[in-house]
């Protein structure tokens, strides 16, 4: 992009658990975090050359890895849903269409952030194993 004076988004997929830690699963919260701290860099160093970077930071997305998980273990399904602020897991769609207001080109002044799309998730203290039975 730099070399052929291209002017357009980096859009790096995170997740809640960047800033708001799961108790059991460290090495994964730490990567998160991690790949935060690098769009950040990457946002600052970019901005001048008109490359805009930032982050979608989902929450439990009912696809990919959770979605998985809930195929396996339908409770949990609806007890990531209860601990939700707005009562449901994210959509796929919920994401994409996130990666999509970042990426459109009238959104010419965001970069470095974090946007955090996890219905409310990242808002609790995320639940001890016990809250979730």
């Amino acid at each position: 992009m730099l070399s052929h004076g291209i002017k357009r988004r980096i859009i790096f997929v995170g997740s809640w658990v960047g800033h708001a830690p799961q108790t059991h699963n460290p090495a994964y919260c730490t990567s998160k975090a991690g790949l935060r701290m690098l769009m950040r860099y990457m946002a600052k160093d970019l901005a001048p050359d008109g490359i805009l970077v930032n982050e979608v930071t989902p929450g439990n997305v009912d696809a990919g890895l959770c979605g998985q998980i809930f195929e396996r273990i339908p409770s949990e399904r609806d007890q990531s849903a209860r601990v939700t602020s707005v009562g449901r897991n994210s959509a796929a769609t919920d994401i994409t269409f996130q990666v999509g207001h970042l990426c459109d080109p009238r959104n010419t002044h965001m970069t470095g952030t974090a946007l955090v799309v996890d219905g409310g998730l990242s808002l609790l203290s995320y639940p001890k194993a016990t809250e979730w039975k």
